[in-house]
């Protein structure tokens, strides 16, 4: 992993005070939209493989995930409408490789799936927006676009 905050000596203390700060919330920005896009996939991924079993059974699958929205509203509050859990879903259907699976490992006994780099792995509001694109070459191209470009949401 490069350096989570890179130290520089120099002669503007306050400069390199400041570039502390930036590098640490920048870090920080950075792992907690990754935590949410992969905690947004596995919901996705848990929807669609274990409650709907990869089809599309319209009336059961929309029954389950309002009771589940419901159930989990109650328990965490706003942020879990039927609205977001499609999304989830949507989002898994259409990246399935933003947890690779293949390389799964072993760690503390327990298989553990290994998420991309988190340079790899775009936001959340990133990820949604690209869901709008239905074609697959294009919405990759604009995944790949995004990432290496370092496109912001403005682009």
């Amino acid at each position: 992993m490069d350096e989570i905050i890179q130290y520089k000596k120099s002669d503007n203390f306050i400069g390199d005070v400041c570039h502390i700060i930036d590098d640490a919330q920048r870090f920080a920005y950075q792992v907690v939209n990754t935590t949410l896009v992969l905690r947004n996939w596995y919901i996705g991924k848990r929807i669609d493989e274990e409650i709907l079993s990869g089809q599309d059974r319209a009336k059961y699958g929309a029954e389950i995930i309002q009771k589940l929205a419901s159930k989990l509203t109650k328990v965490y509050g706003k942020g879990y409408s039927t609205r977001i859990l499609y999304q989830c879903l949507r989002v898994y259907r259409m990246f399935p490789s933003i947890v690779n699976e293949a390389s799964a490992q072993l760690r503390n006994g327990e298989k553990v799936n290994e998420p991309r780099s988190q340079s790899e792995i775009l936001s959340w509001t990133h990820y949604r927006i690209l869901t709008q694109v239905e074609d697959k070459a294009a919405r990759d191209w604009y995944a790949k676009e995004t990432c290496t470009q370092a496109w912001s949401l403005l682009h």
